[in-house]
């Protein structure tokens, strides 16, 4: 007879973890370091500007440079000169070798046809040709002598042909002779030996003027080598200070990316945290479905049913044990939360009276008034059988008389419960076990989720570890590093003294 309790809300307590702290890196200490290279850059820069006016006023004496300039100039005209006397040289030796070549070429032409026979010249052949026609003129040679005579002075005239072309190259072999001659001679004009010794006048001269201005030119180099060296220390100290920065780039990306891992895992631990809570709800429903699965049907609607049978006919006998009854009774004789039903206009609530209304009396006077007290009362509900009785569809009774009938109707509702209990209670437990298998699918879903959450987290765990060992093993470079950086130091410095 009292309201269906609503489900317990199932409330996940969520585990504590300390928060890490990550420390943000030290932006003041890179401050203060980067003032203080900038005033030793500031202090270097000062001792600059001081060596360069040193520099600016170390110079050499105007008339000494103005000499000095003078003899530089003069040597470089001598230079230019060597160097078109070297160029002429080279020319002409390069004409000579081509002319030779030549010449090589045209007598070896000469010889190649010379040595075909043992004629030196074209007279020789010509004494041969006349000796030869003298015989044959005189008459007393033999017919085949003749003719091996006149087969030879043939074959001398075609020699004395080509000794004709002999003689024309014989003349350009004499024309190239001269040539090489006339350059020979042309090289010997281009001699460098008095420009030798201009470049050597001038050059000893220059000497004698680096000797008388040797003390200042030695303070200008030492001036100048210190400059070297300020800047060099200018440029270590840059180094350094972009190296802070780095540094501290670094370290602010380390921490940023720290925070962000620092983010991830919180995010991962509550996602895992609200898997494991959804795991648990839907183990708490299949419990409940399982429990309320064991419970016959219509169970509650019986003891209600029962409940008011006994409110109305006190002389039925409840069916459930005396704990079910007194359960029930006390959830009757408790305070409900009032709902809003609809009821006879006659009907009227007031808090029920420990006296009962329908006791007569056998004194006619008392008869006389308790009749008129009778006309006077009114039928009372209260207001949980008002709201039992609409839950069940039962007609309010609007008089005592009434109460039978609906004694009667609460029998047949009682008997309706009890008829259909059987497959109600089957046909709950079938929709109970189908409702767990889907929420068992579920829970396999999450645990699925839940093991992949947890092997990321290993994952991370055993790349952090890995970045730890990386860390450290870069700090035992550094540090080995700066350890030979020391122990080279002091061997420098000795090496310099």
């Amino acid at each position: 007879m009292s309201e269906s309790s609503e489900p317990e809300e199932y409330h996940h307590e969520r585990p504590s973890k300390p928060r890490r702290y990550i420390k943000s890196p030290d932006f003041k200490a890179r401050d203060a370091k980067v003032t203080e290279i900038r005033s030793s850059i500031k202090q270097i820069d000062e001792e600059l500007a001081k060596i360069n006016k040193d520099i600016e006023v170390t110079v050499t004496p105007k008339p000494v440079q103005e000499k000095r300039k003078a003899l530089t100039s003069e040597l470089g005209g001598v230079i230019r000169v060597q160097s078109e006397l070297k160029k002429k040289r080279a020319l002409i030796n390069d004409q000579i070798k081509a002319v030779n070549l030549s010449l090589k070429k045209k007598i070896a032409t000469i010889q190649t046809k010379t040595s075909k026979h043992s004629f030196k010249s074209g007279e020789d052949i010509d004494k041969k040709i006349k000796s030869l026609e003298d015989l044959i003129d005189t008459g007393t040679l033999k017919i085949v002598d003749e003719r091996r005579n006149i087969k030879e002075i043939s074959s001398l005239r075609r020699i004395r042909k080509d000794f004709s072309s002999i003689q024309d190259e014989q003349k350009l072999i004499d024309e190239d002779k001269a040539k090489i001659a006339e350059l020979r001679k042309s090289l010997g004009d281009a001699n460098n030996k008095e420009a030798q010794e201009e470049f050597e006048k001038v050059t000893k001269e220059l000497d004698d003027l680096s000797v008388e201005t040797k003390g200042i030119q030695k303070k200008r180099d030492e001036l100048f080598s210190s400059r070297r060296e300020l800047y060099k220390k200018k440029d270590g100290l840059y180094d350094e200070l972009r190296s802070v920065k780095q540094d501290y780039d670094n370290q602010f990306k380390k921490f940023k990316q720290e925070l962000e891992n620092e983010k991830k895992k919180r995010e991962e631990e509550e996602k895992e945290f609200k898997l494991n809570a959804r795991k648990e709800e839907l183990e708490a429903q299949i419990v409940k479905i399982q429990d309320s699965a064991k419970q016959p049907a219509n169970s509650k609607e019986i003891t209600t049913v029962e409940s008011l049978l006994i409110h109305f006919d006190p002389s039925y006998v409840k069916t459930l044990s005396n704990s079910e009854v007194n359960s029930t009774d006390d959830k009757l004789n408790s305070h409900h939360k009032q709902s809003k039903v609809e009821m006879p206009a006659n009907a009227v609530l007031f808090k029920k009276e420990p006296e009962n209304f329908f006791v007569g009396t056998k004194s006619k006077k008392g008869k006389k008034h308790n009749n008129n007290k009778k006309k006077s009362t009114k039928f009372v509900l209260e207001p949980v059988l008002i709201s039992e009785l609409s839950s069940l569809g039962i007609p309010l009774p609007a008089s005592q008389e009434d109460s039978d009938k609906t004694v009667e109707l609460l029998k047949a509702k009682l008997n309706e419960f009890k008829e259909g209990q059987d497959d109600k209670t089957k046909a709950n437990i079938a929709a109970g076990e189908d409702k767990v298998k889907e929420l068992q699918k579920q829970i396999e879903g999450l645990d699925k989720e839940i093991e992949a959450e947890q092997e990321a987290e290993k994952k991370r765990k055993e790349q952090k570890a890995e970045e730890k060992v990386e860390v450290k093993e870069e700090e035992e470079a550094e540090e080995k590093a700066e350890e030979e950086k020391e122990d080279k130091k002091p061997a420098d410095d000795d090496s310099t003294q």
